[in-house]
């Protein structure tokens, strides 16, 4: 989940993600972001499996992809668009 860019003259020019990759990885980490972004509520299961788990990894995981999935759904961003930029951005935290 590669962003394709072109730069030239010190100008980037980013373009949208590529296709580069496994692709059964691609599709588990976007089918993983179908309801990730749209809310930060955490299964009871989900809790009990983080115990012992650092604080401050568990907060920039709920919040980094939910903040960016809410924040691009109210600028008006189609939702499998928003949904592939939660995975890659998922991808990055991992």
């Amino acid at each position: 989940m590669d962003i394709r860019e072109y730069s030239s003259g010190g100008k980037p020019h980013r373009f949208g993600i590529t296709k580069q990759g496994n692709h059964y990885l691609r599709t588990a980490f976007v089918e993983s972001n179908q309801r990730t972004y749209r809310s930060s509520k955490i299964a009871k299961d989900v809790v009990a499996r983080r115990k012992g788990t650092n604080p401050d990894l568990i907060d920039i995981a709920d919040h980094s992809i939910s903040k960016k999935g809410g924040r691009f759904l109210l600028t008006g961003k189609y939702p499998n668009k928003v949904k592939v930029a939660c995975a890659r951005e998922m991808v990055g935290f991992i």
